[in-house]
């Protein structure tokens, strides 16, 4: 069977990042952030998954990213 990145994090807790936000995480901007230093879901506003981020001394990082159509293409594969 396979799972999908963000069933893989199901445990993860979960960050929503606002168009300018999300706009610095793609680009690879690090975030001050209030959460604890852990790994994270992202969503955007729409709660579209868009990957994990880190958080490392209250600052998240880009860590995985999936191109929806990417993704896409990819479950269709696997689906045959």
């Amino acid at each position: 069977n396979v799972i999908s990145i963000e069933q893989f994090f199901k445990d993860k807790s979960s960050i929503i990042l606002n168009e300018r936000q999300l706009t610095l995480f793609l680009n690879g901007v690090k975030q001050t952030r209030k959460e604890i230093d852990e790994i994270y879901k992202i969503y955007n506003e729409k709660n579209e998954f868009i990957g994990t981020g880190i958080i490392e001394k209250k600052l998240l990082k880009r860590d995985i990213v999936i191109a929806k159509i990417l993704w896409q293409c990819i479950i269709k594969l696997l689906k045959g």
